[in-house]
């Protein structure tokens, strides 16, 4: 009978340490409303991918980024930014709160031109399907290059897109296009540096583009 009792208080026992253990499971908390984002800043319509340095809040993760978007989700998420600025991202979770700042840069790539040549160079250029920041005309002084310039294209993606440019030389224009790819294209989401220099090949602006076949070095115009 004794034997039998002391199985019972041992049995219950048990019991009573596994509920102590599994209380004490449930109890544990978020510490912190910290969290990472992936990039400090994105080109327009870029996606940046948010995470909690604390993950074990289930879905109870309230994030705001700042455009007007709310979501509450669970430790870890990606947000696209649809409007250019500075973007306060605010994480809360059980009473913690965090932010940060993320930039989104007015347009969908950019780029800077220099003037890397032994002359002074009056620049135009142009973005295919650019609806904002397509067009520019910049004035480039030998050895100097410009400031960053920012587009906003009309379609946007992994895929180059069509960059025209320009020199003027004594009120003449001249095309670089046709006859090196680093002027034809320009790659979205990404931010490009074109060099022009003396042995850049260029020829006459007409109506209906550049004739084939034909060049001037920009160092003899």
């Amino acid at each position: 009978m004794s034997f039998k009792l002391k199985n019972f208080q041992l049995f219950s026992l048990a019991l009573i340490l596994l509920f102590i253990y599994s209380c004490e499971v449930n109890t544990v908390t978020v510490k912190s409303a910290g969290f990472t984002p992936l990039s400090s800043s994105t080109y327009l319509h870029g996606s940046i991918t948010f995470e909690a340095a604390d993950t074990i809040g289930g879905t109870n993760y309230h994030w705001n980024f700042g455009d007007g978007t709310t979501v509450t989700s669970g430790h870890k998420i990606s947000h696209t930014f649809e409007n250019s600025g500075l973007h306060t991202v605010t994480l809360e979770i059980d009473g913690f709160t965090s932010s940060q700042i993320i930039k989104v840069h007015p347009g969908n790539l950019s780029f800077q031109i220099k003037n890397a040549s032994t002359k002074e160079l009056n620049i135009l250029t142009n973005i295919n399907l650019a609806g904002n920041g397509g067009l520019n005309r910049i004035d480039l002084s030998r050895g100097t290059i410009s400031d960053t310039l920012y587009a906003s294209t009309q379609l946007w993606g992994n895929f180059p897109l069509g960059f025209d440019i320009s020199v003027f030389v004594n009120n003449v224009e001249y095309s670089l296009n046709g006859f090196d790819n680093k002027f034809d294209w320009i790659p979205d989401s990404q931010h490009s540096i074109r060099i022009i220099t003396d042995s850049t090949k260029c020829n006459y602006r007409i109506q209906n583009g550049s004739q084939v076949g034909k060049f001037f070095y920009l160092k003899d115009l």
